[in-house]
């Protein structure tokens, strides 16, 4: 394609609705204008594409992503990061946070500087934006998929290093709340600019309330290793569940695969927070877009996993082991299983995302003067085409 393209015959979403037959200009990667189709006369300069009546959608951001078609983020070669960040193009990615697993901090710098590489390059797929830690400072008994011998409490002279090696390129840190020493590690990395993610966590609801004043904003996926009503002694008291419904300054995200969630806790969810506040995150492992087979979760030595019947599993199946769906799959799941309308499913795949790690000013939706990061898919959900900064990275 050229510098110059102009998207016609779609049916355009935009922040304020469905425009049918809007034509979105393009030039050096960037939306230049959004005009009616009768407006259009003679464009010569600009090349054409066509979406013949298809959907024409913002570019989804993926903020909590591992893998995928065989790779993980923290397999910590450049070749595995394109792997990942061309695959998931093909599900409307254009723009994630890599995920990386409890591990090492060797390990962890170790993606962190093949990430900076990829950065500096350019990705061949979809763009990353930063990095989301998830782990390893998340409690034993909520764990979930994380390797045990790798869960950790807070470590000043460790999390110090990371962060004065490499913490520009953080945006976001998922932590267990119940840990010794997770206040000052919290304000630490809030005093930084990176969003602190409360998961993998077994509080009650007065801790969730009193860390919103540590720097906690956000809360990892809804529902899974999470307490849902806590005995505290011999009374009962909200988990974490109830916390992130009654608390309006919590955001949250859901892995909208149509495993982890049946529909009515989808629903559920919407109806308490809204669809302003929550985000629609793949959550996708190495064996996305895999065979069914066993891989690991993770470093090719972390926890071994089963995909099986459209799910990843650890071997005794006790809980999931992330999920090898791809975004457009979320977006279709929260469709037709949680009554959303499709402009607020592609809100939650977009906008509401990037709000949460404050990009929403260059990505999430199709506006004057962003990125021209753009998917295109038709009404039973199958990718077009996905664009990334105004260039065709995949097609169908």
């Amino acid at each position: 394609m050229e510098d110059k393209v102009m998207i016609i015959n779609g049916k355009v979403i935009l922040p304020d609705g469905i425009k049918e037959n809007a034509v979105i200009f393009i030039n050096r990667g960037r939306i230049e204008d959004i005009k009616e189709s009768s407006e259009i006369v003679n464009q010569v300069e600009y090349e054409k594409y066509d979406a013949k009546g298809k959907y024409v959608s913002p570019g989804f951001v993926d903020i909590h992503v591992h893998g995928g078609r065989g790779s993980d983020f923290m397999d910590v070669t450049v070749e595995d990061f394109d792997n990942i960040t061309k695959y998931h193009t093909s599900g409307g990615t254009t723009a994630l946070l890599a995920t990386t697993a409890s591990t090492s901090k060797e390990k962890i710098l170790a993606v962190l500087e093949t990430m900076k590489l990829v950065k500096l390059r350019g990705s061949n797929g979809a763009y990353i934006i930063g990095a989301h830690m998830e782990g390893p400072y998340i409690d034993y008994d909520w764990k979930g998929c994380h390797l045990p011998s790798e869960v950790r409490n807070p470590d000043p002279d460790e999390y110090s290093e990371i962060l004065d090696k490499c913490g520009h390129l953080i945006r976001r840190w998922t932590v267990s709340l119940e840990l010794p020493g997770v206040e000052n590690f919290i304000r630490e990395i809030a005093r930084r600019g990176i969003v602190v993610s409360a998961g993998h966590t077994g509080v009650n609801y007065d801790v969730v309330k009193e860390a919103l004043g540590w720097g906690v904003t956000h809360t990892t996926h809804m529902y899974c290793s999470m307490s849902n009503i806590v005995w505290d002694k011999a009374k009962r008291r909200g988990g974490m569940v109830e916390s992130i419904f009654l608390l309006d300054e919590l955001t949250t995200e859901v892995i909208a695969d149509g495993k982890h969630l049946p529909g009515e806790m989808l629903k559920l969810t919407i109806k308490n927070k809204t669809t302003d506040r929550i985000a629609l995150v793949s959550d996708a492992m190495r064996g996305s877009g895999m065979p069914d087979g066993e891989y690991t979760f993770g470093p090719k030595d972390g926890q071994k996993t089963i995909v099986e019947d459209g799910v990843a599993w650890v071997p005794d199946k006790h809980c999931y082991a992330s999920s090898i769906a791809k975004m457009i799959d979320c977006v279709r799941i929260m469709v037709r299983t949680a009554d959303c309308s499709l402009k607020d499913a592609v809100k939650m795949a977009s906008i509401v995302p990037a709000k949460i790690i404050g990009v929403e000013k260059e990505f999430g939706s199709i506006e004057n003067g962003k990125r021209a990061d753009i998917v295109i898919f038709d009404e039973n959900f199958n990718v077009d085409s996905t664009w990334v900064e105004g260039k065709i990275i995949y097609k169908a």
